[in-house]
């Protein structure tokens, strides 16, 4: 390997060999050696996607930012990204982001279970639809009250309330939070800026 660094070649990080089972207390504390985002789904890790790739880190940025106007980030709320959140059936879930208030970061520090009211996920042509949704059951079966999915590559947000109520914004169509955060709403088109 140091040879093909000293030639300047791509070098290949290791892949995480993934144990077949594993407890959610050592999940909590598994660190991957790869790029790529981890789950935990009825006591198994599953592979979900790779990190946020820089097209997705702009639209995180555009989101926090916008996110800063509000009054929940004003009493010490943020939108954090890939943060472990515990859903009701005990699977371990990371959405790409994520609402979590002071005091859920408090209690998270103190190992208490997070689970956020507004969840966004990036989706990209990876994804697979079967995965998206079961993950989006999980969420409002948890209590989750607002789940945006953001697809980039048609510059489209799809704003859940409900499995069964669905709005697909674009352009100048207002995308909201409420009722999880009333006042963060923001055009489809601002959110996919660079």
């Amino acid at each position: 390997m140091l040879k093909e660094v000293l030639q300047g070649k791509p070098q290949k990080r290791p892949a995480t060999r993934l144990p077949q089972k594993m407890t959610a207390e050592k999940f909590r504390r598994f660190r991957p050696e790869d790029p790529f985002k981890y789950e935990w789904v009825d006591g198994q890790i599953f592979k979900t996607t790779r990190s946020m790739t820089p097209e997705q880190q702009y639209i995180v940025h555009n989101l926090q930012r916008k996110f800063s106007q509000t009054e929940q980030y004003k009493n010490g709320a943020d939108l954090v990204v890939e943060t472990d959140a515990t859903m009701q059936q005990g699977n371990i879930r990371r959405p790409d982001i994520s609402l979590m208030s002071r005091q859920q970061r408090q209690a998270a520090a103190f190992g208490k279970p997070f689970l956020p009211d507004f969840a966004i996920e990036i989706i990209s042509e990876f994804d697979q639809a079967n995965k998206i949704l079961a993950k989006l059951k999980e969420y409002f079966q948890s209590g989750v009250q607002v789940v945006w999915h953001i697809y980039p590559n048609f510059q489209q947000v799809y704003v859940y309330h409900s499995l069964k109520n669905l709005k697909i914004l674009e352009g100048e169509d207002l995308v909201s939070a409420a009722p999880a955060v009333p006042d963060f709403e923001v055009p489809a088109a601002e959110i996919f800026k660079i």
